[in-house]
């Protein structure tokens, strides 16, 4: 069955974050605000020219201070009647160059100099006949859902567990007195298995009154994690949680059963140049500029989705999960989401709409269950010029 994807606010899948954009195949226009991209890698295209080694670092690098930096598309575009070519040669590049050019909004906060050396990272896409083709994988979808239904889960059966642990935390965050050139402690360092005993040495080893507090924690964390495990080991069909009412869903993960395929190949034209905004509670500071080549809002993707077994009541018990899990986050999270009108979405949702949220920068407030429950977590929020959270989006079934 053909599934039916549409964002809401702009989506950023990828690869990992040393996937950027050479910065020969773009260039950041700040002051228009649009970005120039490349559907074809340029280095390519030069050496299916017949261009030397020579001849190709000429134009691609620029020498500054005794060191080699690699110009950016526009520098590019204006240094190709400096090369010692033919002249047709020259006008052949500039053509390849023109044609497969795609010009893009960008919304940035304007920062001048920052851009000329940031990376743009780029979204999942795989290169074929020397064109990227950029696409939505499946397995990110898969692996949103499945997050939903674990929580949902955990929140059926264990939820005094995570607030039991979340209120341990709350109060042992209160009681850390950090020194005064250290940042202050985030949460995922104490939930983290060897960061978490370096911290109660560092900081509460000496505080005998917590003590009781800090087994408790360690002990409710060691609970979470085993029972987190045997629900995933029940989905992937591995080992079966003692619960008659999740029957249904042993092995329900396993590819022989649930199958969600890559998408179609996603137009270029519908992607936009973001910069985020990581921004702090109660603050308002611009780190290093962080620019992502991502999905647009507005837009949709059509994925082909395939369930054997039990589909109907698998959409149900989502669409249960999706509910209470987007409800907890809007209660938790209103005022940064308010701009997105999440709120509305939710309560407009069509019997076959699911309000979704997928892929990176989308916001701990959903990736972790545990943040929903504390008070001083998530951190950080990244955030776009427009106040915009990424990832949220509309699967229509």
């Amino acid at each position: 069955m053909k599934v039916k994807l549409r964002t809401i606010t702009p989506l950023f899948i990828g690869k990992s974050k040393e996937d950027v954009l050479v910065k020969y195949n773009w260039y950041l226009d700040e002051n228009n605000k649009k970005a120039e991209i490349l559907k074809q890698d340029l280095l390519k295209i030069l050496i299916e020219l017949g261009l030397n080694n020579k001849q190709i670092k000429s134009l691609l690098y620029n020498k500054k201070e005794g060191k080699k930096e690699i110009r950016n598309l526009r520098e590019i575009e204006n240094s190709i009647n400096n090369l010692d070519i033919p002249f047709d040669l020259k006008e052949k590049i500039k053509e390849i160059i023109t044609k497969n050019k795609v010009i893009l909004p960008a919304k940035i906060y304007g920062r001048s100099k920052e851009y000329k050396t940031v990376a743009l990272e780029n979204f999942i896409n795989f290169e074929k006949n020397n064109e990227i083709h950029y696409y939505l994988p499946g397995s990110s979808l898969k692996g949103a859902l499945r997050t939903y239904i674990v929580f949902k889960i955990l929140l059926d059966n264990y939820s005094h567990l995570v607030r039991d642990l979340a209120n341990n935390l709350n109060y042992l965050l209160s009681q850390i007195r950090t020194p005064p050139k250290l940042n202050k402690v985030q949460i995922k360092d104490i939930i983290d298995d060897t960061s978490r005993r370096k911290l109660i040495r560092k900081y509460l080893s000496n505080e005998q009154h917590l003590i009781h507090r800090i087994n408790n924690l360690i002990r409710t964390i060691k609970n979470l994690e085993n029972y987190l495990n045997k629900v995933e080991s029940h989905l992937s069909g591995k080992n079966k949680l003692e619960r008659p009412e999740y029957e249904w869903l042993y092995g329900f993960f396993n590819s022989n059963n649930f199958i969600i395929r890559d998408s179609e190949i996603l137009n270029l034209n519908d992607f936009i140049v973001l910069e985020l905004k990581r921004k702090k509670r109660n603050e308002d500071k611009q780190g290093i500029p962080n620019l992502l080549l991502a999905l647009s809002k507005d837009k949709e993707v059509t994925l082909d989705l395939e369930i054997k077994n039990n589909r109907e009541r698998f959409f149900g018990f989502l669409k249960e999960a999706t509910k209470e899990i987007n409800n907890l986050v809007i209660k938790k999270y209103g005022e940064k989401l308010s701009n997105n009108d999440l709120i509305s979405k939710l309560e407009d949702l069509n019997k076959n709409e699911l309000l979704i949220n997928i892929g990176r920068f989308s916001g701990a407030s959903v990736k972790s269950l545990l943040s929903l429950f504390m008070n001083n977590y998530p951190v950080t929020f990244n955030l776009t010029p427009d106040n915009e959270i990424l990832g949220w989006t509309i699967l229509k079934i």
